[in-house]
């Protein structure tokens, strides 16, 4: 298995690599079984992954893991006055940039509703200088620019965006989870296993050493690269 090397907050490993991983760590599968686990117990990594969401809801839960941050870059079409961002956003946020065919960047300026409307001449096309993104009824994020891409300059735009935390689902799925976290989450998840294979010795040191990880991973307040995971204060208010 290798985990590879990524400027993000996540690491590429998927998740039926973590509960094979889990599994190991509980001493219930073997190392050269890893590449055929999910395959020669397809079972245990069915209720492997329904433990796993459990754990990654109960951070939610907890104000831990609510969104993940980062750029998203979409193409942009001539005479089309704006791009929709991906169905998973919660929000798109500012600075925004447009790349150029000769592949200068250049900022954009972050238009609001009033001005936007206050605009008489919203089909202008040129080179695009502003942008206004608004939150659609089905709850889908539509960004508006002005002036409307011509096709002759701006090929592209990227903005940061807050999205919601990817499903628990099998296969070639990246496990959307923090650096900090992968330790107490996995080591959690192999206690899991080893108690339903009735190893309470080894369940009993798994909780101990997860509940340690969890304690450090709480306490530790650094961000790697451009994805966030932050508390959203407003689900407490």
């Amino acid at each position: 298995m290798t985990i590879a090397a990524t400027t993000t907050a996540t690491q590429s490993i998927t998740v039926d690599r973590f509960i094979a991983m889990a599994m190991v760590e509980a001493t219930v599968l073997s190392f050269h079984e890893i590449n055929t686990a999910s395959q020669t117990y397809p079972a245990e990594f069915e209720v492997g992954r329904v433990w796993l969401g459990t754990r990654l809801q109960a951070l939610q839960n907890m104000g831990v893991l609510l969104h993940a941050r980062e750029l998203e870059t979409k193409t942009l079409t001539a005479s089309v006055a704006y791009v929709t961002a991906s169905s998973d956003t919660l929000s798109v946020e500012s600075p925004a940039t447009v790349k150029s065919s000769d592949g200068r960047d250049r900022e954009l300026e972050l238009w609001d509703i009033r001005r936007y409307q206050e605009n008489t001449d919203k089909l202008l096309e040129g080179p695009t200088t502003a942008y206004w993104p608004e939150k659609q009824s089905d709850s889908t994020w539509r960004i508006h620019l002005w002036p409307v891409p011509d096709g002759t300059e701006s090929v592209s735009i990227t903005y940061p965006r807050t999205r919601r935390l990817r499903d628990v689902e099998p296969g070639s799925v990246t496990l959307d989870l923090p650096v900090k976290y992968f330790e107490s989450v996995m080591t959690s998840l192999a206690a899991k296993f080893a108690g339903s294979k009735g190893r309470r010795d080894v369940k009993r040191e798994l909780v101990i050493e997860g509940a340690a990880g969890e304690a450090r991973a709480l306490v530790d307040d650094t961000e790697r690269g451009p994805i966030r995971f932050e508390v959203d204060d407003d689900v407490f208010c």
